[in-house]
């Protein structure tokens, strides 16, 4: 039995066997050493899967497209099963098998009948969310946009001796995020973020690198704007609040550099 939260359009049982946990077909993976994303499968029984890489890359200014062969997955029980995607490890699979000097671009997963699609890109994404989807497995949301701070207070004054004083005073702080322009899919995929019961904000890739999707913060989501249009002249946007779910602030302090309290003292300046 798998969890749904939705009603599915199509036989449960046809779609566990020819996809992953997930509606999304495809997504984006920033070339970065950490990049990291989630797939899930479901297995009735214990099974070994062969699985494998169709990597689209470049290498002295020619794309070209090939498999690779991966180790088989194998399923020691019955239920999901959950499967890293790592840019680093692909890419030096691709390396190691096409020489070095090459270029990911793209890359499919391939495991039995199901696919899923992997575009790299150059840049970060702004904004990185972990969410569990209607599914219950947890996804990567990485989002291109703009998010500002918005700081909230709430207090009363009181006057004692004639000197006025604060008190029952309450701080707190949110995020405000308007994305930029989404594909009918991404927006679509991304209302099962706004009303998913654990969602998590991702600082950094190194939050999550042994995998212990518990480790970012939890966020409530407070506020959310969804409008979908079927139209092409329309730019499919979402816009939405949150907030850490602990309610003390969360600060952002820098690494200091390295070698910051190791270099020797000059009192003589340049």
């Amino acid at each position: 039995v798998i969890y749904c939260s939705f009603i599915p359009s199509v036989y449960a049982d046809k779609f566990v066997d020819n996809h992953f946990l997930t509606t999304r077909t495809a997504k984006i993976l920033p070339r970065h050493e950490l990049a990291v994303d989630y797939l899930y499968l479901y297995t009735d029984a214990p099974a070994t899967f062969r699985w494998r890489f169709l990597v689209t890359y470049s290498k002295d200014g020619v794309t070209r497209s090939s498999y690779i062969d991966n180790t088989p997955l194998t399923a020691e029980h019955r239920g999901v099963c959950a499967i890293a995607i790592r840019y680093a490890e692909i890419r030096n699979k691709a390396s190691l098998r096409f020489g070095n000097g090459i270029r990911l671009l793209s890359f499919a997963v391939e495991i039995g009948e199901r696919s899923f699609m992997y575009f790299v890109q150059d840049h970060l994404p702004k904004a990185m969310f972990l969410f569990a989807n209607i599914f219950g497995c947890m996804e990567m949301a990485l989002l291109d946009c703009e998010t500002t701070d918005k700081v909230t207070t709430s207090r009363s004054i009181a006057v004692i001796n004639g000197r006025s004083e604060f008190y029952n005073r309450e701080y707190g702080k949110e995020y405000e995020v308007q994305s930029a322009p989404l594909s009918d899919e991404q927006a679509r995929w991304l209302e099962q973020m706004f009303t998913s019961y654990n969602v998590r904000h991702v600082k950094d890739y190194s939050e999550i690198e042994d995998d212990d999707l518990s480790n970012p913060e939890e966020i409530l989501i407070t506020d959310f704007t969804s409008e979908i249009s079927d139209t092409d002249s329309e730019l499919n946007m979402v816009k939405f609040t949150w907030q850490y779910a602990f309610n003390r602030p969360y600060l952002a302090l820098g690494k200091p550099s390295l070698g910051a309290f190791s270099q020797q003292f000059s009192k003589s300046f340049d």
